[in-house]
């Protein structure tokens, strides 16, 4: 059973929104029936996955808007009450229960259609969620830039709220490489799944 601080992170709301930020790291298609051994090796020249942050992770450097925030949000992160020195071990931890769930696709007659979308069970731990929930926290606390309030109304151009809704984004998926490298290797490993 999982801690109750990490159960209440773990709702349907939240981890369709973080998978959606997370989708933006990279997008996924391949075909049914293209086999994962006859994939051709990466490039050389696209380079490593982590070329964009590499520098700021070594260096323990993040300068934005001209203000150094590499140790402040380092000490905001792990001095969380919500995630503890045990926590940040089971991150590198990799989950045995995740399995391919239902695929669609994009013509549904043909025995070998192309994957459009394929759904991934237990394609996130509840401690990788609390994580990713909690350098947020840290982002909209020390750096409120990376953070944003866009109520629908005002995006339609309407005076008052009919009770559209909205969005409040929190701008993070380049500092999730940064300080959570293993939330990002195992995101690629779903998608190596996929």
């Amino acid at each position: 059973m999982w801690p109750s601080r990490v159960r209440s992170a773990w709702n349907p709301w939240r981890i369709s929104c973080l998978l959606l930020l997370l989708s933006t790291l990279q997008c996924t298609v391949r075909s049914t029936s293209t086999s994962t051994s006859n994939r051709k090796p990466r490039p050389s020249y696209i380079g490593p996955r982590d070329r964009f942050w590499r520098h700021h992770a070594v260096h323990q450097t993040l300068i934005i808007d001209g203000v150094e925030h590499y140790q402040t949000l380092h000490t905001c992160l792990h001095t969380s009450p919500n995630l503890t020195p045990d926590d940040f071990h089971s991150l590198s931890l990799i989950p045995s229960n995740r399995t391919i769930g239902r695929t669609i696709l994009e013509n549904p007659d043909s025995k070998f259609g192309n994957v459009v979308l394929v759904e991934i069970v237990n394609a996130m731990t509840p401690i990788h969620v609390l994580a990713v929930q909690t350098l947020a926290s840290c982002i909209r606390t020390h750096i409120p830039s990376l953070h944003e309030t866009r109520p629908m109304y005002l995006e339609l151009g309407y005076d008052i709220d009919p009770g559209l809704g909205g969005n409040s984004p929190t701008h993070l998926a380049p500092l999730i490489g940064i300080f959570l490298p293993e939330v990002v290797e195992d995101m690629f490993r779903v998608m190596e799944l996929a």
